[in-house]
C-alpha cells in the first residue's frame, strides 16, 4: 500500500532570511496538502478505470482463446498463416494453441479468474432491468393542465378570498390559494369526493397492470411472503391509507412556468383514465375555491352586520345617557350655558369697574351729596347686585352636584355620543363595502390548458431506466472492487 509523504517546500525561505507571517506559511502548507490529495485521488481513479478495462478485456480474450483452442485441434491447410515471435522462433497459430505450447500461452497471455463479482453486481441488475422495463413494465400516460385562481375584479386580481375581511394580504394570495388547493389534492378528502364518480381502486389495481406498478395491499403481501395462507386480495381489502400513498405517486401539483400559475400532473395506465381523473380533480378544485370564496364573503357580511348592530346599540345608549343628564340639569347644553354665564359676568364686571372709576373721579370734584355721585353709587350697587346673582346662578348646585362635576359629566357623555355616532357611520360604510365586494370579488379557478388524451406513454423511460441501472451497478461494483483491492494490498 502506497504511503503519502508530504514535506515542506524546500524552496520556502527560512525565518532568518525572510519575514513571512504565520498565515502565509499555513496557506502554503494548505496548498501543498490540497495538491497531494488531488494527486492521490487522480491516481486512485486511474487505478479503478484501468482495473475495470483490464478485467473486461481479459474476460473477452479468455473467451476468444478458449474458442480458438477448441477449433485449433483440426487445423485446415487453408488457414491463414499468422506469425508470433516467441523466443526468436516463428510459431503458427495451430502450434501455438496445441498442448506443447501451453506454457508459452500462459506466459504471453496472463490468466485471471473470471470476475464473478462483475457478473453479479452489474450483469444481474442490468439483465433484470432489461427484462422488467423492456417486457413487463406497464405504460403510464401523463396528462397536465395549467390553471390560475383569479378574481372577477381586475383591481383585486391578486387578492385572496380572505382579503375581503382583511385577514390576508394581496401579495400572498396566490401562494395561499395554491397551498390550499395542493393540500386538498393530497388529502384523504378528495379521495372520498372522487369515490362518488370514480372507482380509483379499480383503476389503479387492475390485473392488466404489472404487479410492481399496480395498487396493492401490503399486509396480505407480507403474509404471503411469510408463508401464511391468505385469501386472494380484493379491491375492498385496500385501505384508505394505502390508496392515499399510491395517490401521491400518481397525482401532484407543481408550480407553473408563469408567475401565479400551477400545473396539475396526473398519471394513469390508460389515456382515458388519466384525462378522466384530471377532469374530476379540476372540477372538485373549482368547487373548493368557490365554496371557500362564498364562505369568506358570507363571513364578511355577517361580521359587517354585527358591527353595524353593535355600533347602533352603542350610539343609542350614549344618546340616552346624554339626554338623561340634560333632563337632570334642565339644560340642553350646560357647557354653552356656562359659557354664556361667564360672558355676562365679564360684561357686568367691566361695567362695574368703569362706573367705580367714574365715581372716584366725581368725588374729587364734587361734594359727597352731589346728585351725580349719588347716581353713580346707585349704579354701582345695582351692578354689584346683578353680579352676585349671576355668580350664584353659575355656582348653583343641582341636587348636591357642583357645576364643575356637571360640566365634566356632560362633556364626557357628549364625547361618547359623538364617537358612537361616528362608529355607527363607519360600520354602515363597511357594510356597504362588503356588499359591493361580495358581488365583484368572487374568486374562481380558471384552467387555460385543459387536460387532453395523451398520445404516447410518458413512463417508464425504458432506455433511461436501463442505463441508469447499468451506471449505478457499475459504480457500485467499481467501489466494491476498489475496496477489495485495498484490503488485499493491505494484507500483502
Amino acid at each position: 500500500m502506497e504511503k503519502l509523504t508530504i514535506s515542506a517546500d524546500p524552496s520556502t525561505p527560512s525565518a532568518s532570511s525572510t519575514e513571512k507571517t504565520s498565515d502565509e506559511i499555513a496557506h502554503n502548507r494548505l496548498q501543498s496538502h490540497s495538491s497531494s490529495i488531488k494527486e492521490l485521488f487522480h491516481q486512485s481513479y486511474q487505478k479503478v478505470v484501468s482495473y475495470f478495462i483490464e478485467t473486461v478485456f481479459t474476460t473477452l480474450s479468455s473467451f476468444f482463446i478458449a474458442t480458438a483452442n477448441k477449433f485449433s485441434k483440426k487445423p485446415s491447410a487453408s488457414s491463414p498463416d499468422f506469425s508470433l515471435v516467441h523466443a526468436e522462433k516463428t510459431i503458427t497459430p495451430a502450434a501455438f494453441f496445441s498442448e506443447n505450447f501451453k506454457s508459452v500461452r500462459e506466459e504471453n497471455i496472463p490468466q485471471k479468474k473470471f470476475p464473478w463479482s462483475a457478473l453479479i453486481m452489474i450483469g444481474m441488475p442490468t439483465l433484470l432491468s432489461v427484462l422488467y422495463f423492456g417486457f413487463i413494465a406497464s405504460d403510464q400516460y401523463e396528462t397536465t393542465t395549467d390553471y390560475i385562481i383569479k378574481s372577477q375584479s381586475p383591481s383585486y386580481e391578486g387578492a385572496s378570498p380572505l382579503s375581503l375581511i382583511g385577514l390576508n394580504g394581496g401579495d400572498t394570495a396566490a401562494a395561499h390559494d395554491n397551498s390550499m388547493l395542493q393540500a386538498y389534492v393530497g388529502s384523504q378528502q378528495i379521495l372520498h369526493d372522487l369515490s362518488a364518480d370514480l372507482n380509483l381502486r379499480k383503476i389503479f389495481a387492475s390485473s392488466e397492470i404489472d404487479w410492481f406498478s399496480r395498487l396493492k395491499s401490503y399486509p396480505d403481501l407480507f403474509k404471503r411472503l411469510s408463508g401464511q395462507k391468505t385469501r386472494r386480495t380484493s379491491l375492498h381489502d385496500i385501505s384508505d391509507e394505502e390508496l392515499l400513498r399510491y395517490w401521491h405517486k400518481m397525482v401532484r401539483i407543481v408550480p407553473g412556468n408563469a408567475p401565479g400559475t400551477s400545473t396539475l400532473e396526473v398519471k394513469a395506465f390508460t389515456p382515458e383514465d388519466a384525462k378522466l381523473i384530471a377532469d374530476h380533480v379540476l372540477i372538485l378544485g373549482e368547487q373548493l375555491v368557490n365554496r371557500v370564496s362564498a364562505r369568506t364573503v358570507k363571513d364578511a357580511l355577517r361580521f359587517a352586520l354585527k358591527e353595524v348592530d353593535d355600533a347602533h346599540e352603542r350610539a343609542i345608549r350614549a344618546f340616552d345617557q346624554l339626554q338623561e343628564l340634560q333632563v337632570k340639569v334642565q339644560q340642553v347644553d350646560p357647557v354653552g350655558y356656562a359659557k354664556v354665564r361667564s360672558e355676562i359676568q365679564a360684561k357686568i364686571e367691566s361695567e362695574l369697574s368703569a362706573i367705580q372709576a367714574q365715581t372716584e373721579l366725581l368725588r374729587k370734584n364734587l361734594p359727597e351729596d352731589a346728585p351725580g355721585i349719588q347716581l353713580a353709587k346707585n349704579q354701582v350697587i345695582s351692578l354689584q347686585s346683578q353680579l352676585l346673582k349671576e355668580k350664584f346662578k353659575s355656582t348653583a348646585a343641582d341636587q348636591g352636584a357642583s357645576a364643575t362635576e356637571v360640566l365634566n359629566e356632560f362633556a364626557k357623555r357628549q364625547l361618547e355620543s359623538e364617537f358612537a355616532a361616528k362608529d355607527y357611520l363607519a360600520a354602515l360604510s363597511a357594510l356597504e363595502t362588503a356588499r359591493v365586494n361580495a358581488n365583484r370579488q368572487s374568486r374562481y379557478l380558471e384552467a387555460f390548458d385543459l387536460p387532453e388524451l395523451p398520445d404516447k406513454p410518458s413512463y417508464p423511460r425504458r432506455w433511461y431506466d436501463i442505463l441508469s441501472v447499468l451506471a449505478l451497478s457499475s459504480l457500485c461494483w467499481a467501489v466494491w472492487s476498489l475496496f477489495i483491492a485495498g484490503v488485499r494490498e493491505h494484507q500483502h
